[in-house]
């Protein structure tokens, strides 16, 4: 539908050169044709008589004339009048060249400028409701379908919606809680509304931590982890046989969580420290020695924790 406005309007043009520059026509008439320029359309230019002898006198050119004409013996000058442009209406001429037909085309051109114009804009959805953070579409509908051009503008009128147009999509996104009308806008005027409400997004439960929860090293690691390792290893001692004693000092037996630095639950990290503390312990105790005491302590450099047993042996 563009390109055919767009055709019509170039015909316009085109109409209004070629009248015009019928106006500028040159005159290319032969002497023997040749008429006055202030000759009127219903004056005649008067053609010499033929005569027997040549003329030999020149006579000035009168008001009709434009130059002395000269005829051969035998012979008459064609008689020339200035045509009478009666086939065109006067009133159909504003001034000068100008085809009576270009105002006929300017209003259809117009009438169906006004037949595509757009009357009325809908969208498909008048309430919406969306969480923070989510986004949704709405689309626009013209009246006519064939509306040209299809221009629109959209506007929110709160904060916690931020809505964009493209083509005939209108997107708005959820900012934060509240509500907002959008507002859609053609050119030419004609609008349309989408009331939408925005609520805050379900908070997400923190996931069930057990001790078979795999979680990063420094999330393992804890306070709270170490003593809970260093209690399993004094569970151990006490399972061999051992006495517990807080004042001795003898061999001395160490655990250290750096040395597990993947990605582990509090089971597994349990596991490896009572692996290592075991096969410590089984290397200072032999059967010589009948009796076993020994002290559980729990050490905290930075990050990492240090389980260190102390055992003494007393003689059978």
């Amino acid at each position: 539908m563009k390109i055919k406005i767009l055709a019509l309007i170039t015909a316009m043009l085109m109409f209004s050169m070629v009248f015009a520059g019928c106006g500028e026509e040159e005159n290319t008439a032969t002497p023997d044709e040749a008429i006055s320029d202030t000759a009127t359309a219903d004056e005649a230019v008067t053609s010499v008589s033929a005569t027997t002898a040549p003329s030999t006198s020149a006579t000035q050119p009168t008001g009709a004339q434009t130059q002395k004409t000269t005829t051969a013996p035998g012979t008459t000058q064609p008689t020339t009048q200035k045509p009478v442009q009666d086939n065109i209406p006067e009133d159909t001429i504003g001034s000068g060249n100008i085809n009576p037909n270009l105002y006929g085309i300017i209003d259809l051109v117009v009438q169906e400028m006004n037949e595509l114009a757009i009357r009325t804009i809908s969208l498909d959805y008048s309430k919406l409701s969306i969480k923070v953070g989510e986004s949704a579409q709405l689309k626009i509908s013209y009246n006519p379908e064939n509306a040209v051009p299809k221009t629109c503008k959209v506007s929110s009128g709160n904060k916690c919606v931020q809505a964009s147009i493209d083509d005939d999509t209108v997107t708005v996104t959820g900012k934060s809680a509240g509500t907002a009308l959008i507002t859609v806008t053609s050119y030419n005027g004609a609008t349309a509304y989408c009331n939408v409400t925005v609520t805050k997004s379900e908070e997400e439960k923190p996931a069930v931590i057990t001790d078979d929860t795999v979680l990063p090293h420094a999330k393992v690691c804890t306070r709270a982890n170490a003593d809970r390792w260093r209690a399993a290893v004094d569970e151990y001692c006490s399972g061999e046989g051992m006495e517990k004693n807080g004042s001795l000092s003898g061999e001395t037996v160490t655990v250290s969580t750096s040395s597990y630095t993947a990605d582990g639950s509090f089971n597994s990290y349990k596991e490896q420290i009572l692996s290592d503390a075991a096969a410590q312990i089984d290397a200072y105790t032999d059967k010589k020695y009948t009796e076993y005491s020994y002290n559980c302590a729990l050490e905290q450099n930075g990050s990492e924790f240090t389980i260190s047993v102390t055992l003494y042996k007393t003689e059978a």
